[in-house]
């Protein structure tokens, strides 16, 4: 299909690798159709990227097909629905979520070796306004496309349900969702030591610490006895564990710092 097509509607097959999502442009029959787009499972692993197709169709298919993309993962508002259209569809979990939050505005070696420091976890990476900082006009298609290139060929993932939004996404709404949908199954945030120091202060932050499972931490060049400290604030929420992964080189890159040096 040529870039910028008026056509409106477009059907792909599709094959699923590792929870990650492959196309290629079908002609035939669909299993279902979402937002527009027609589906039907491939029984070959051939096919290209969503960041792939979103650069080579018009707007109003790009923004579909990323929203179709958002609705794989637990957390976003249109997966159960999508889930029932299609179960093989959608993102499976293993026994554990790890979502990874931010506005990576711009992305960095330190969100990088935040992930690097999970090791082999896979994790959601949720790209979002900064609610503290920002609301701001997001390219969507050049935002995911560079994301996407920075964990490619990794077992990360991320879902683009929050950059397609103007409306803050408070961490507790869509984990009480997450949660619903999988009560049996562990929930846990990737953050830097500075987000756990001001964890208290988020919106509904005694719910969302109460329905936590884990948090894991990279170090911002704190000591030990400041995630010490951490440890004792946070005791009362008994269920919840805080694993520090250590020390990486990168722990003094800021997003906000790199965009006043612009």
């Amino acid at each position: 299909m040529e870039k910028g097509t008026s056509l409106e509607s477009i059907n792909f097959l599709y094959s699923i690798q590792n929870n990650h999502l492959y196309l290629q442009e079908h002609q035939g029959e669909v299993d279902f159709t979402f937002l527009g787009l027609g589906f039907k499972e491939s029984e070959s692993h051939q096919g290209e990227s969503i960041a792939f197709w979103i650069k080579r169709l018009n707007k109003h298919q790009a923004q579909n097909l990323l929203l179709t993309e958002a609705s794989r993962y637990p957390n976003s508002e249109r997966f159960s629905l999508l889930q029932k259209m299609a179960p093989h569809f959608v993102y499976q979990p293993s026994n554990e979520l790890i979502f990874f939050g931010g506005s990576f505005h711009p992305w960095h070696e330190g969100h990088k070796a935040c992930l690097d420091l999970l090791k082999d976890r896979p994790c959601i990476i949720l790209p979002d306004r900064n609610p503290f900082k920002e609301h701001r006009e997001i390219d969507l298609i050049g935002t995911y496309s560079e994301l996407n290139s920075k964990i490619d060929q990794t077992t990360h993932q991320i879902n683009p349900e929050f950059i397609l939004k103007t409306q803050k996404n408070p961490t507790n709404t869509w984990v009480q969702l997450t949660r619903k949908r999988f009560p049996d199954t562990q929930i846990a945030l990737l953050m830097g030591m500075d987000s756990l120091m001001s964890i208290e202060k988020w919106f509904e932050a005694e719910e969302l610490l109460s329905t936590l499972d884990r948090l894991y931490v990279a170090s911002r060049m704190e000591g030990e006895e400041e995630q010490n400290q951490q440890q004792e604030k946070l005791k009362r929420f008994r269920n919840l564990e805080i694993r520090f992964l250590g020390h990486h080189p990168h722990e003094a890159l800021s997003s906000t710092k790199l965009r006043e040096q612009k």
